[in-house]
């Protein structure tokens, strides 16, 4: 009894090491993320602000999602309320949140799998960076970088997509 089971552990090691790998060699490691509990610093939600907030709305607006003359400064409740709105128009998960499904399609108008195809899925286009919530313009590879206040996780060609330059002192 005691072999059965010490096998079963050896293959659940190997299936969980197969994912990992085959996650790894796809290039969607980078993305994920594990919230369970309060705000998540991997999607853009309810209460940020910022650059990447500002562009996301404008978007928003020009997709028809938001009216004319929504303020730009700020993911408020109806900024949550367009997100799924978009979400729900492009058979995502409804969450309100910018994941990143949901934020890379609304940029480049495909999915990460998508874009993965395109460039190759290359480290530096799906590695996770930090953008700034309280009003910074440079992308950092570190969430302690720049003392950033609340700082979120997005793919690194969605932060150049949203216009924030490296920072000089993460990408050395």
């Amino acid at each position: 009894m005691r072999k059965i089971k010490r096998w079963i552990a050896l293959l659940f090691l190997l299936v969980t090491f197969f994912h990992i790998g085959s996650s790894l060699a796809s290039g969607n490691s980078y993305i994920q993320c594990n919230c369970f509990f309060g705000n998540c610093t991997c999607f853009i939600q309810l209460g940020d602000e910022g650059g990447a907030v500002k562009k996301i709305i404008e978007i928003l607006i020009d997709e028809k999602y938001l009216p004319k003359g929504t303020p730009k400064g700020m993911f408020t409740e109806e900024v949550e309320a367009a997100v799924k709105e978009f979400q729900a128009d492009n058979d995502l998960e409804i969450t309100g949140t910018m994941d990143d499904d949901t934020l890379t399609l609304l940029l480049w108008d495909m999915l990460p799998e998508q874009l993965d195809e395109i460039d190759g899925g290359t480290f530096a286009t799906c590695r996770m960076v930090y953008l700034p919530t309280d009003g910074g313009k440079k992308r950092h590879l570190k969430e302690t970088c720049s003392k950033m206040k609340d700082p979120r996780k997005v793919s690194d060609r969605n932060a150049e997509m949203l216009g924030f330059d490296p920072c000089g002192r993460c990408y050395k």
